[in-house]
């Protein structure tokens, strides 16, 4: 099968989940015997400067040059749109929502809905960000759509009429990464968190669940690896909680050593399309617990202790049993090794090539 995706998260992205995915799912398919051709004429995206399985006729533009490739995405974009017929495709995988006015398509195409917080949370969305109307748009134009999870399907159903025979649930695959640092990279024992922690995120309830608590506040750190420098209103919320707490970053090598030697990792989000930080974290054999909410049960299965995010005395006893009980951390972390294995993205692949098929006909 030929399939071309086009340029716009490569445009907008450095790095991140959304570009991750297309590439690792562009080198499974190329893998598997597809010719996978990305039409991203000017980009800035370390993940596809990294993947040289698919044809990418493009030329990426890291770090600062980055900028000149963000100011023509308008321009990349409409050059992509342009050459897509040229490699005379099976289909065309949109790599995010294009705008009404480009709709009409000469090929079948097929979209992937990764997460429907936007809808969800619309106070969280600025007004005069046209990306909602556009990803509606994409979704009701395009002969075929992905959702990384049943909760994603179940919520764009709510949101959008569609066909059930419309929609392949497609979920996640997960390459593990390592790392060979012995020591730990944080002087305390410490419960991580691992990345944005603004709005859903729900980073402010964890800092609080392990302030309620005199055993947890007085034993372990909080560590923060990736997203912005703390502000001044999550020092404050830290400082009330009379706890310690640490950000850091870095590649995947220390992000893994991050979760290697933390006590347990914390996932409190409100709401998760699919969700790998924890699933990474049972690749290191570190213990999860988990929000109950959104997607994240579907995921995780009976892999993580759960919590209510909602419920600060909830999220702190669920912490206290983990960290303080050997045989269910043990046991959490015997359950998490078997369960990010079922993630794989040949898996990933195979799945998404039948929704391909589906939307050629």
């Amino acid at each position: 099968m030929k399939i071309a995706l086009d340029n716009q998260v490569f445009s907008l992205q450095d790095r991140g989940g959304i570009s991750r995915y297309f590439c690792e799912l562009s080198s499974a398919l190329v893998a598997a015997g597809d010719d996978v051709v990305i039409t991203s004429i000017l980009h800035r995206n370390l993940h596809l400067l990294e993947c040289n399985a698919a044809r990418n006729v493009g030329v990426g533009l890291p770090g600062q040059a980055g900028i000149i490739a963000r100011s023509f995405a308008p321009l990349a974009s409409f050059i992509s749109d342009a050459l897509i017929p040229y490699f005379k495709p099976d289909l065309v995988h949109l790599t995010y929502y294009r705008p009404a006015r480009r709709k009409r398509r000469p090929h079948p195409t097929v979209v992937t809905v990764h997460d429907m917080i936007p809808e969800k949370y619309p106070d969280m969305t600025s007004r005069q960000d046209p990306a909602v109307q556009w990803k509606k748009e994409a979704i009701l134009s395009a002969d075929h759509v992905i959702c990384v999870s049943h909760n994603t399907k179940r919520e764009l159903q709510e949101a959008v009429a569609l066909n059930d025979k419309k929609i392949s649930v497609v979920h996640h695959g997960i390459r593990p990464f390592f790392t060979t640092a012995l020591n730990r990279p944080h002087e305390r024992p410490y419960l991580l968190y691992v990345g944005h922690r603004g709005g859903y995120k729900n980073f402010a309830n964890l800092v609080k669940a392990v302030g309620a608590r005199k055993i947890l506040r007085d034993s372990f750190d909080v560590v923060a690896f990736g997203g912005p420098p703390f502000s001044e209103q999550e020092r404050d919320e830290i400082k009330r909680a009379g706890i310690s707490a640490a950000r850091y970053s870095g590649d995947d090598a220390a992000l893994a050593a991050f979760y290697r030697h933390a006590v347990a990792f914390i996932y409190p989000s409100l709401h998760e399309g699919f969700g790998l930080p924890p699933l990474e974290a049972m690749a290191q054999q570190c213990p999860v617990i988990a929000s109950s909410e959104s997607s994240i049960p579907e995921i995780l299965e009976d892999a993580a202790m759960y919590f209510s995010p909602r419920d600060i005395e909830a999220a702190a006893e669920a912490i206290q049993t983990v960290v303080y009980d050997r045989q269910v951390s043990a046991a959490l972390v015997d359950r998490g090794m078997k369960q990010f294995k079922k993630y794989t993205w040949e898996r990933c692949a195979a799945e998404t090539r039948a929704a391909y098929r589906a939307a050629i006909g």
